[in-house]
């Protein structure tokens, strides 16, 4: 029983903070869907007030929306034991994400049935200022309770309210600074960035949706979080099949797809409008997405996301991802060939600030927040993700668009790196524990890339220079050192082994002009 009013009948999801069961309302008798926060022990005293006041805000947002297409809020309140709850309106149907994993691909004529009412439930609350911020199809009820399936929309707790919302006035901003809420694979790339989310936010992961919908797979693929966000925040296009992007409707999805927030500023009725106008006769496509979309035994080693109920974590995983081809190249061009290019290796680094020693889940969160730093940085200046292993991470320089000056790049990240983990730590919470810098080591050399990966020594070098550099530290190695003179201050760290120009290496001070550890700011 729950406060005297409902019976739990089953447990239907269980995420992060949050556990949803399904239970009877004994005043009327009718099934209800109950979310109980929990998971807070562990968190700062101002962390659980953070989460308990951003759900309490949901059942105040959810509130205020009527729509066909929205659940419905029934109850909520707070448990004797000081957990909120809410009760919403039993959905019999299933998520579809579930519906898509068993059946595949929908119908074009459906899929679009589907995404329209959803479309038509996110203009609802953006109508009022409010933004989902957290659409997927694991947060999509489809049920079929008429003649044709319908789609619910759910789970607004990770909502947010637009600057120029009504209610704003009203809601404090709940999300800390540097805080990433919502589901990678289907977040826009602004939101990954930590910049507020919008309503074009929302249409970006309505876009990716729809498409998984007409081709069965998720859009935005990888074997670990960090490899799924390094696609989301990189510079190519979305995948999509080239019948659907030849059609009208892809045209339209292509737009909302587009990693700049500016290109998707549309009035949700009109695109309403122009995609019900859309001719869907004839369009076949292909169950899977073709191109850069990775497939077969990859997937099951993919983050679950079927049970959360908030923000999205994962244990990085050892791989080594091919380099991805330029848009409108194709990867003959790239394989088999060799070339020069740098690796970045960063090997992150958490010292203690007291005699309290380590607390394990704020280390794992603060490697994860050094690996996000890591691939937003290298990014940035024209990086690619290698791989991630534990608390090291290894981009390449020069590796898709064979930049000469990769070397140049990749001291640039480098210096970058220190400095804004140096910001990063220096903001932290007093309660924080430990403190996060990064060796870091710079390697340049000859790769050969093909369909099996990168063959070379250039990664294993540079990830043992890294490890006897110490912390806030850039060791350089002479074929790197010989690119970067002219650009760069370099001081000679020492020889090891027969004494050569080759066994050298360097401290890598800073850019020529400015002082030893001091910000460069910009890029090359």
């Amino acid at each position: 029983m729950l406060l005297d009013r409902y019976e739990i009948l089953s447990e239907l999801g269980r995420g992060g903070f949050g556990t949803v069961y399904k239970a009877r309302q004994l005043a009327t008798g009718q099934s209800v869907a109950i979310k109980v926060l929990h998971g807070l022990r562990g968190l700062g005293d101002e962390d659980q007030q953070r989460h308990i006041a951003r759900f309490q805000r949901e059942m105040r947002l959810c509130g205020q929306l009527h729509h066909p297409n929205i659940v419905r809020l029934i109850d909520s309140g707070v448990l004797d034991d000081g957990r909120v709850y809410t009760a919403f309106e039993y959905v019999p149907g299933q998520t579809l994400a579930k519906l898509l994993a068993e059946g595949g691909a929908l119908a074009p004529t459906e899929a679009r049935h589907l995404m329209l009412q959803t479309l038509d439930a996110l203009s609802c609350a953006h109508s009022i200022g409010v933004v989902h911020r957290d659409l997927k199809p694991h947060n999509i009820m489809v049920v079929a309770t008429g003649a044709r399936r319908n789609a619910l929309v759910l789970d607004f707790g990770l909502a947010t309210l637009v600057d120029d919302s009504q209610f704003k006035k009203n809601y404090a901003t709940l999300t800390g600074a540097h805080e990433v809420l919502g589901t990678p694979a289907y977040s826009a790339p602004e939101q990954l960035r930590g910049l507020a989310a919008t309503p074009s936010s929302d249409l970006f992961s309505w876009a990716l949706v729809f498409l998984e919908c007409l081709t069965g797979v998720r859009p935005v693929r990888g074997r670990t979080m960090q490899e799924i966000i390094f696609q989301q925040l990189g510079p190519h296009p979305i995948p999509m099949p080239s019948a659907l992007r030849a059609h009208p409707l892809g045209r339209i999805l292509a737009r909302l797809l587009s990693k700049d927030p500016e290109a998707r500023q549309v009035k949700s009725g009109k695109l309403l409008r122009e995609i019900d106008a859309c001719d869907l006769k004839g369009l076949q496509l292909p169950v899977a997405v073709p191109e850069r979309a990775s497939t077969g035994p990859e997937q099951k080693d993919q983050p679950s996301e079927e049970k959360d109920v908030s923000t999205h974590t994962a244990m990085p995983q050892v791989g080594l991802t091919a380099p991805k081809p330029v848009e409108g190249a194709h990867s003959p061009q790239l394989e088999d060939k060799r070339h020069w290019h740098t690796a970045l290796c960063c090997t992150l680094n958490l010292t203690p600030k007291s005699k309290d020693g380590f607390d394990l889940e704020e280390s794992d969160e603060c490697i994860q927040l050094g690996q996000q730093v890591c691939i937003e940085v290298g990014r940035s200046f024209s990086g690619s993700l290698g791989s991630i292993l534990g608390d090291q991470v290894l981009l390449y320089f020069g590796l898709e668009a064979r930049d000469p000056e990769h070397a140049q790049n990749a001291a640039y990240a480098a210096l970058e790196l220190i400095q804004e983990l140096r910001r990063r730590s220096a903001r932290a919470p007093a309660h924080k524990r430990e403190s996060l810098e990064v060796r870091a080591s710079l390697h340049s050399g000859p790769t050969v890339a093909h369909r099996a990966g990168l063959l070379g020594t250039v990664p294993r070098i540079a990830a043992q220079l890294s490890t006897r550099a110490p912390p806030g530290r850039i060791l350089v190695s002479a074929d790197t050192a010989q690119l970067l003179r002219a650009s760069f201050i370099l001081e000679l760290e020492g020889e090891h082994g027969p004494a050569s120009s080759s066994s050298q290496t360097f401290w890598l001070k800073s850019q020529q002009g400015h002082r030893a550890n001091e910000p460069v700011n910009g890029g090359p």
